[in-house]
């Protein structure tokens, strides 16, 4: 078809101009070099098999200057051509629209060798291949490339609104533009690669870019506000930087990032919503996320000798599904990492930790070592996930940054040393099954005080001012454990002490992990059998052997005597035995703390430097003879005689006291020194004593019922019985000491004597009573006081030998 460029110029610029032919359409020779269509309706240029050509390189242009639109159809098959084959676009030269005229080309093979300006729209249908290899601009539209054939793409796109390809992109120029003023890039169904070794793509985006598998040498995004949406794999050999981009990252299909030793950088916010693999090569690279992640998929991160930045969180509002690090050289965690499974992380020198790392039941297995840069925290949940640390694990500032760890029924283990060059502050772990340390162990505390399977410390442990707690199946300490003046509480069915348990001026606390566990000291048929030399070892002021919560009981001083240089106290729910004898220095307490019953044999012979205090709420039975150096021995629990016992507190100020009853066919015996000597409760009200011989220098008090055979007072202090005082007695009285006596109340005696050796004065009303037999009533000196006296002597003598 030949038709004069004039006469096609001069049509009314209201008309549609439809040139059609069944085969080629040839543009050439312009005159001005210039095809002017004052057109403000569209023009089409339909044709067949032979296509649209337009010759005249660059020179020659197409320019529909009304505002109207600009179709080059070679869809012959659907343009009712003969025959109805498609035909190929070739246009040398420049195609311009104005306003909002769009440009459709639509052919098989389309060369684009000259550049398109429109001022709307640019659609390209290629049913063959599309090459574009001059510029093409869109002033008020989009650029679409919509057809099933791939493109070569020499050249700049730049369009208003969106920019979007649905094949596969060949890039042949070595700088190659997509400029997107207003909209987006949308790749995400074309694959794009090239042949040039340093082929660079920049992306220019006002909105979202979306990009599907690259390979090719340099990526590069430019201001893009509207964010990144992932759909293939990235491979590069340059650094993959978005931090031009501003908007949200997303992944929405399975996607990777390659670079050849180059860092990755992700600006913003990313998404997940397919697994996500980067990988910048075996020598450098590092990666770097600098806002948060979160989504239900897999991470897999390799940076060889690079770096791995976190510098907010991941997984915090929505669960990860995997975190792996196959390689780095450091990693640094500023936020939380949360995984519904496993936390991998795989690097050769130092994890940076300011936050937690969690998962649900999967483990968290860290290959190197770890620096607390703040307060962090271990989770695998209660259901149980391994925590490894394969290297050492230390803070920044000493004593200052903590650590909470819990893996429920998982294990804990840490291969390096705890503390080495800074050491942790407060290291608590909320569960665990195992707990193995190999190397030395420090921190501020150590808490643990939920375990149930194997508590192992192959070094020295130490820690400074919050104390260590350790609780487990079992406890093995190959070498000392030192707190430094802070509690030490351990709890096992076995221990395995080797070397010294050190917590001066403090206490250490030995008990059973299971509630019914029995535990002996000297005592070797008991599940957890201490020697002497066990509790020597422990370094301490205060060992407390037991816990409330224990049931088993304990048994002490079976096979062997008692000797130690500490306070020592027994806690138990279930009964306490004490066979032999105990010696104690260094002015140390013994405290039972008994909830069942307290057992002390009558041969048991206790030597107490620093006194003697029963303060459960137990029944006790007990014989033998408690001896202090002017300390204190004082019974709050029920007391049976099962022998004969002595109480003696020395010379000094030691008080001898009894707050509950007491029963027994036996005698007791009680010598306080310059000490007090107190009955607060009945004596021998169910079972009457054998005897009773009370000796002090300072206050002897009885205040209610008491039996016995007989009661001797040497008393060189006060006696005094108060209103309560009911002494009923079937041998003599006898008040013998220096002291005075303020009496009421009252004595009866079978037919025995009632002796006061010392000035009487009563404080109440008061009977002596002994019976009608021959037993007399001796006052051997004054009685004085304003209150009632009844005297009752029977057959007896009633004598007093001074005045009233």
């Amino acid at each position: 078809m030949t038709i004069a460029e004039k006469r096609l110029e001069n049509l009314s610029a209201n008309t549609d101009i439809i040139l059609k032919a069944n085969d080629r359409i040839s543009i050439m020779d312009l005159d001005d070099n210039e095809l002017t269509l004052d057109q403000t309706g569209s023009v089409s240029f339909i044709s067949g098999e032979g296509g649209f050509i337009m010759e005249g390189y660059l020179s020659d242009t197409i320019y529909v200057s009304g505002g109207g639109n600009l179709l080059i159809n070679a869809f012959g098959s659907e343009n009712n051509a003969y025959p109805a084959t498609d035909g190929p676009i070739s246009a040398l030269g420049t195609i311009r629209t104005v306003g909002i005229g769009s440009v459709t080309l639509q052919g098989t093979r389309i060369n684009l060798y000259g550049p398109i300006n429109a001022g709307g729209t640019v659609t390209i249908n290629n049913r063959d291949i599309l090459n574009v290899q001059n510029d093409i601009t869109t002033i008020n539209g989009a650029f679409l490339q919509k057809g099933p054939r791939p493109v070569v793409l020499g050249a700049n796109i730049t369009a208003t609104d969106e920019i979007s390809f649905t094949h596969d992109i060949s890039l042949s120029k070595k700088t190659t533009r997509l400029t997107s003023r207003d909209g987006s890039i949308l790749l995400m169904n074309s694959t794009i690669g090239s042949n040039l070794d340093d082929c660079e793509l920049i992306l220019d985006a006002e909105s979202v870019a979306s990009l599907n598998d690259i390979d090719i040498h340099t990526l590069t995004f430019a201001n893009m506000n509207g964010g990144l949406i992932l759909n293939g794999n990235i491979q590069i050999q340059s650094a993959f930087d978005t931090t031009p981009v501003s908007g949200l990252m997303s992944v929405d299909e399975d996607a990777a990032i390659y670079t050849d030793n180059n860092p990755v950088i992700f600006n913003s916010s990313l998404s997940l919503k397919a697994p996500l693999t980067i990988h910048t090569g075996d020598l450098s690279g590092d990666i770097t996320f600098n806002d948060r992640i979160d989504g239900t998929f897999m991470m897999d991160l390799t940076a060889g000798t690079g770096n791995i930045y976190f510098q907010k969180d991941v997984g915090k509002l929505t669960m990860l599904n995997d975190l792996y690090i196959r390689s780095a050289q450091n990693v640094r965690v500023n936020g939380d990492i949360l995984s519904d499974s496993i936390v991998d992380l795989n690097y050769a020198g130092l994890l940076t930790q300011g936050g937690a790392i969690r998962t649900t039941a999967d483990n968290i297995l860290l290959h190197g070592n770890v620096q607390l840069i703040g307060n962090s925290a271990y989770d695998t949940t209660i259901q149980g996930g391994n925590l490894h640390i394969m290297g050492k694990l230390d803070s920044t500032n000493s004593l200052e940054q903590s650590l909470d760890i819990t893996t429920g029924t998982g294990n804990i283990t840490i291969n390096g040393a705890v503390g080495s060059v800074s050491i942790p502050g407060n290291i608590h772990i909320s569960s665990a099954h195992n707990l193995t340390v190999d190397g030395p162990f420090k921190a501020n505390s150590l808490l643990h005080p939920s375990g149930t399977g194997h508590i192992h410390f192959k070094d020295i442990v130490t820690t400074y001012d919050g104390g260590i707690h350790l609780h487990g199946l079992r406890l093995t300490l190959d070498q000392a454990l030192n707190s430094n003046n802070s509690p030490i509480v351990l709890a096992a069915n076995s221990f395995e002490l080797s070397s010294e348990i050190q917590a001066l001026n403090s206490s250490v606390t030995l008990y059973a992990h299971s509630a019914a566990t029995t535990i002996g000291i000297e005592d070797a048929s008991k599940d957890i059998p201490f020697t002497n030399e066990t509790l020597h070892n422990l370094k301490t002021d205060q060992i407390i052997i037991g816990h409330v919560d224990n049931t088993g009981g304990i048994t002490i001083a079976k096979d062997n005597n008692i000797s130690q240089y500490k306070q020592l106290q027994f806690v138990s729910s279930g009964p306490i035995s004490i066979r032999g004898n105990m010696t104690t220095g260094n002015n140390s307490l013994v405290i039972i703390t008994n909830y069942d019953s307290l057992y002390v044999a009558p041969g048991a012979n206790l030597s107490l430097d620093g006194g003697w205090l029963q303060n459960g709420d137990g029944p006790v039975q007990i014989g033998g003879a408690i001896t202090t150096i002017d300390k204190n021995i004082r019974f709050d629990g029920p007391v049976s005689l099962g022998g004969n016992l002595s109480l003696n507190t020395g010379d000094g100020e030691g008080n001898i006291r009894f707050t509950h009853k007491i029963d027994g066919n036996y005698h007791l015996s009680a010598n306080s020194g310059f000490g007090n000597i107190i009955f607060e409760h009945q004596v021998g009200a169910e079972i009457p004593l054998y005897g009773l011989t009370l000796k002090s220098s300072a206050e002897i008090q009885i205040g209610s019922q008491f039996h016995a055979g007989s009661m001797t007072i040497n008393n060189n202090g006060v006696l005094r019985l108060t209103d309560g005082a009911d002494i009923q007695l079937n041998n003599a009285f006898s008040q013998q000491g220096i002291g005075p006596v303020e009496l009421a109340g009252k004595i009866t005696t079978a037919n025995e004597d009632i002796t006061f050796t010392q000035p009487v004065t009563l404080i109440g009303n008061a009977t002596l009573n002994t019976g009608s037999g021959g037993g007399n009533i001796l006052f051997q000196k004054s009685l004085d006081g304003n209150h009632l006296m009844t005297l009752i002597a029977g057959d007896g003598n009633i004598t007093i030998n001074k005045n009233w």
